[in-house]
């Protein structure tokens, strides 16, 4: 079972109700698609009594648990630089709630095909990816196939999955510009053709009972093959011969043409480039040294991708550890306020205030809709209202404003005085207190200041209004 289970998309219950006989088919014989919605309506008490028997809840239940599980993982797991890599390779291979078909995967996109392959080799994750309905539906690949001559569409009967017509380059030109070479990486507007009609035929398993009892005979004469949610329907596939980046790839390769593709791309001296920057990119600055770049892709290139091996090289180089990089990245909204949570020992029994906080901050967790993923550079956070922001949600957790979060202050300073609680102690002992435990070293100026702010008496709110 998964988290997505219990809420399926309306393509999955409709088809239920109708051959439950709960609701007629919407729509009239003339195909208008005003008189189906409008059917629908219509008929909504109906079909909502029926998703509810069914044990089905709202899509929007979905949108708020994704957010949550995110929050409480990253705040609570133990294994922090698997959580910092979990959260960069699926901010570089994105998929977005935004995106209907592709959202009751995301979840399960996340946990099987990020999370099994932050430490592996980039070709494996590029392939989970690759492979999985959320990819499949977000950049439409799931949609791409090639032409079908008329002969084979008279022939086929009613055991071939019906389909599309159209090649798609959604997914070849992220694929080439995003996931891996990057757009100086060299390739062409023919090579986006070609590797989208290499990735003809890649698709998903429907959702739809009428569609997957037409596939399931489709797979038993040969006419398709799946795994799992993934579908390779060979009647879809471009079978033609094709060049890409200066590789021949014959005809009649079927899928594995998709699968030679993901190796040339893989093992490309640019794809080597763009991951090594975007590594040094996120742990050490906005714009890493070409030194430190240039090794780990030295690193990748050895290694065949292993992920593993650039994280060990990149803890072990100078570049990280020199001064300049110590802090010298802004903290995502995310990283900022799961981090200020890690520090205090706040504890979130309903995450659901600070995923709006983190979207009032400017980053709605799955909720980036272009497939570029969040820019990893301060000028996407430091805006003038985000920063404000930021500071309102900081307060809000100190002072247990913040809906769903609590803070102990005994956590943060047991045993401050011996006859009294943190709250009746003295400002500059309370800071003191607080300060090896929320600062790190090097910040003796900062101390000074924050306890001599916590020295200075109460504000009066009259005499604010007053304008004294």
């Amino acid at each position: 079972p998964t988290l997505a289970a219990p809420c399926p998309p309306t393509g999955r219950v409709l088809p239920e109700a109708v051959a439950a006989g709960i609701v007629r088919r919407p729509g009239g014989d003339d195909g208008d698609e005003t008189a189906r919605a409008d059917a629908l309506r219509q008929r909504a008490p109906e079909l909502l009594a029926f998703a509810a028997a069914r044990g089905y809840r709202p899509e929007r239940e979905l949108r708020r648990a994704l957010p949550g599980q995110k929050i409480v993982r990253a705040v609570t797991a133990e294994a922090q630089v698997r959580e910092v890599l979990a959260e960069m390779w699926f901010n570089h291979l994105s998929v977005a709630l935004q995106d209907g078909p592709a959202r009751p995967y995301v979840l399960a996109y996340e946990r099987d095909a990020i999370r099994p392959n932050i430490l592996g080799r980039f070709r494996d994750l590029l392939g989970a990816t690759a492979r999985h309905p959320a990819m499949l539906l977000y950049l439409d690949n799931a949609q791409s196939v090639a032409p079908m001559p008329e002969r084979t569409m008279r022939g086929r009967g009613d055991a071939a999955p019906r389909r599309p017509r159209g090649v798609n380059e959604n997914y070849a030109r992220e694929l080439l510009e995003l996931h891996t070479l990057g757009a100086d990486g060299g390739y062409t507007q023919a090579d986006v053709e070609n590797v989208a009609r290499a990735f003809t035929g890649w698709t998903v398993y429907p959702v739809r009972p009428d569609a997957a009892a037409r596939l399931n005979r489709a797979v038993a004469r040969g006419l398709a093959t799946h795994d799992g949610a993934f579908v390779f329907l060979p009647t879809a596939h471009d079978q033609g011969a094709r060049t890409i980046l200066g590789q021949h790839f014959p005809a009649g390769g079927g899928m594995d043409d998709g699968e030679r593709v993901l190796d040339l791309l893989a093992r490309h001296p640019a794809t080597a480039r763009r991951i090594a920057r975007l590594i040094a990119t996120r742990f050490v600055a906005d714009d890493p040294p070409e030194a430190l770049v240039a090794g780990l892709a030295a690193v990748y290139t050895r290694t065949d991708g292993d992920i593993a091996a650039l994280v060990r090289a990149l803890a072990a180089s100078p570049a990280f550890w020199a001064p300049e990089a110590i802090g010298a990245k802004v903290k995502s909204p995310f990283e900022f306020a799961t981090s200020a949570l890690r520090a205090t020992g706040a504890r979130v029994a309903d995450p659901q205030g600070l995923a709006q906080a983190l979207a009032q901050m400017g980053q709605p967790l799955y909720g980036y809709s272009a497939p570029t993923g969040y820019p990893d550079r301060a000028g996407q956070w430091l805006s003038a209202g985000a920063v404000a922001v930021r500071l309102r949600t900081a307060l809000a957790i100190a002072t247990g404003t913040l809906p769903g979060v609590r803070l102990d202050p005994q956590h943060l300073a047991p045993g401050l005085t011996a006859d009294a609680a943190p709250a009746d102690a003295a400002p500059a002992d309370v800071v003191a207190a607080l300060a090896g435990r929320l600062l790190p070293p090097g910040h003796a100026a900062d101390l000074a200041a924050l306890a001599e702010i916590a020295a200075r008496p109460p504000v009066d709110d009259g005499a604010m209004d007053d304008g004294r």
